[in-house]
């Protein structure tokens, strides 16, 4: 499994159409489990009832 981690940025205003302006490239043994983290503190945050996890 690599080591780098690429995720496409995107935008979208409102109801209109969704923008990709770039992407952002995360390398290291360690891209995977932050990124982890990452989302599961956002879902937290965005949820935090959620008794899922």
């Amino acid at each position: 499994m690599s080591d780098t981690v690429r995720l496409p940025v995107r935008v979208r205003t409102g109801d209109g159409p969704e923008t990709e302006i770039g992407t952002i490239e995360l390398e290291g043994p360690d891209a995977r489990p932050a990124l982890a983290a990452l989302f599961r503190a956002a879902a937290d945050y965005l949820d935090p009832q959620d008794t899922d996890g």
